[in-house]
């Protein structure tokens, strides 16, 4: 490949990155204002048809307004999904009480002690199954929610059991 190609290649490719992040972004502006609207479907639509990125490094912001959304359409087995996406990639998000009403935050801190919950069952199930590296992983995993979730008393010794495996 001469040097002028590669240089052609990369511009497209920067110009093309820089497009998608700017559709994004776009749509994000679009669904925060559908959300302050209380058009919730709209704002999850807008939501929808944004390329946004996945992953550790990924922005949270798109997904806390999917929470909310939901959240206000009372589809919790849907707010569950996203807040377990959510913390399987985040495990130590806390929401921000200046972004999230009390209401929401403490719908949030319930679906994540079902999820810990979850998570410590599997983990154990994993054990009993001599599955052990899997076992690991998932009591790890547990330990680490359990100390973003401020080792709620709804959950007793639940880290002490999960460090004891």
């Amino acid at each position: 490949m001469t040097r002028s190609t590669s240089a052609q290649l990369a511009t497209t490719l920067f110009w093309l990155c820089l497009s998608v992040a700017v559709g994004a972004q776009d749509a994000l502006t679009r669904a925060k204002w559908l959300y302050a609207s209380a058009a919730y479907e709209e704002a999850l639509s807008a939501l929808d048809k944004a390329p946004f990125p996945d992953g550790p490094d990924a922005d949270i912001e798109p997904t806390e307004y999917r929470i909310l959304c939901l959240f206000a359409l009372k589809r919790t087995d849907q707010a569950r999904i996203a807040i377990d996406t959510l913390l399987l990639s985040h495990p130590r998000y806390r929401p921000d009480p200046s972004f999230m009403s009390p209401g929401a935050r403490a719908q949030f801190e319930a679906i994540r002690i079902d999820l810990i919950r979850r998570r410590y069952n599997e983990a154990k199930a994993s054990f009993d199954a001599e599955e052990y590296r899997a076992a690991l992983v998932r009591f790890d995993r547990v330990i680490e929610q359990l100390a973003a979730a401020g080792d709620p008393p709804a959950l007793g010794d639940m880290r002490m059991l999960a460090i004891g495996y």
